[in-house]
């Protein structure tokens, strides 16, 4: 009752196929009469190539997330064909949620990946419960997708939200140092204004007759 796959070809479809390849074997999915669904997941392992990421993986984050500081998106689809080259699942390189891939973390696992080092990727399996066929080996394709998200960067590759707060602190600073300025400013014409009035005294003391040292104080 189990499910063999073997794949169509090593050679991984779409924006990624210069990184990934699946790795050549025969991929079983178990068959569990005791669970659900009765098949167990769907998992293919994918092998990294010595081809340098020809882009910054910073900000690239795996289909459906987003947000602040997220470049781009990148995912991993499937379709398996049964014997007839029928296709009984397909699932988008692009899909996200319950339409995608079972877990996210497959995917981000894939891009720390080494040269010639090996990873999964798993989908659900629902569909071989509808199957009702004694020839039970099919064939699989392996896509991929990567998507750049223009706004998400300016031309300097810097996210765009950091660029404004780099802004905001710029003018913080110049309002501070505007700040720090003007009151050195007013504290020496306050000086000098007390000078001046000090002076100003002392000369209508002296011209009203009033006799006194240098040092005295008044």
């Amino acid at each position: 009752m189990d499910v063999t796959l073997t794949p169509k070809s090593t050679q991984v479809k779409g924006d990624l196929k210069e990184y990934f390849t699946v790795v050549d074997k025969s991929y079983v999915v178990k068959y569990d009469k005791e669970g659900y669904p009765k098949y167990k997941e769907i998992t293919i392992e994918l092998q990294r190539t010595g081809v340098p990421f020809a882009f910054d993986k910073k900000g690239i984050e795996p289909v459906g997330h987003s947000g602040a500081g997220v470049r781009g998106n990148f995912g991993i689809g499937i379709k398996i064909y049964d014997a007839d080259d029928n296709i009984i699942k397909s699932v988008s390189p692009t899909a996200d949620g319950l339409s995608g891939v079972y877990s996210s973390e497959d995917l981000e696992n894939l891009f720390i990946l080494e040269e010639n080092e090996t990873g999964i990727v798993r989908w659900t399996s629902y569909e071989f419960d509808e199957i009702d066929s004694d020839n039970r080996n099919f064939t699989f394709e392996i896509s991929s997708s990567l998507e750049f998200n223009e706004r998400a960067s300016n031309s300097s590759s810097t996210p765009v939200y950091s660029s404004l707060y780099d802004a905001y602190e710029d003018a913080v600073n110049e309002t501070a140092r505007a700040m720090q300025s003007a009151q050195k400013e007013a504290a020496q014409a306050m000086q000098e204004a007390q000078e001046e009035a000090a002076r100003m005294m002392r000369e209508a003391q002296k011209q009203a007759g009033y006799n006194f040292d240098d040092d005295d104080e008044w």
